[in-house]
């Protein structure tokens, strides 16, 4: 599967996330100690992912190392995929592999920077 490819797909997310307004006072009705059970499977989650990251490469390897070490010691997700940006951008840079780095990656990059920086 290679998901959505149209843009119906993000038209119906976006109707869904409206829908949701209309939801609000239900979701705020639910106690804050039902969803950490939730956040504790999402976070399972996404350590599963972790045994399908390529660790021969050096810039990933260190990426990955630090959004996963910097999400709970910022308490942020941003930050965590913000520092991976930023170092798989400049091992990229320092190792001369200019082809891997795209208008894409450098722009969140340079973003990212601007955040801590600013």
């Amino acid at each position: 599967m290679n998901g959505g490819r149209t843009g119906l797909t993000a038209l119906v997310t976006g109707l869904l996330f409206i829908s949701t307004l209309f939801l609000l006072p239900l979701f705020k009705a639910i106690p804050p100690n039902a969803i950490y059970p939730v956040l504790v499977i999402v976070g399972v989650l996404m350590f599963s992912e972790l045994a399908h990251i390529d660790f021969r490469d050096i810039a990933v390897a260190t990426s990955s190392f630090l959004i996963v070490i910097i999400m709970p010691l910022t308490y942020s997700i941003t930050n965590g995929l913000a520092f991976g940006f930023i170092s798989y951008t400049l091992i990229k840079l320092v190792k001369g592999e200019f082809n891997e780095i795209n208008i894409a990656l450098l722009t969140l990059s340079i973003i990212s920077l601007l955040t801590f920086v600013v």
